[in-house]
């Protein structure tokens, strides 16, 4: 049995895109350091579908 686990909130910050590559800002809400943290991703998309991820964190 797992202890309790604590919600946390994802919100979308903005996003753009340009050709095929999305570049989206996502904010994480939760019970962790900071209790915030903003997340980067970069999806390259190729024939419809995710080719390559990339992410990092502020």
């Amino acid at each position: 049995m797992r202890d309790s686990i604590l919600p946390t909130h994802t919100e979308m910050i903005d996003f753009i895109i340009e050709n095929s590559v999305i570049d989206m800002r996502v904010l994480f809400k939760g019970h962790f350091l900071g209790e915030e943290i903003i997340g980067l991703y970069q999806f390259i998309l190729k024939d419809d579908h995710i080719e390559q991820l990339r992410a990092d964190l502020e």
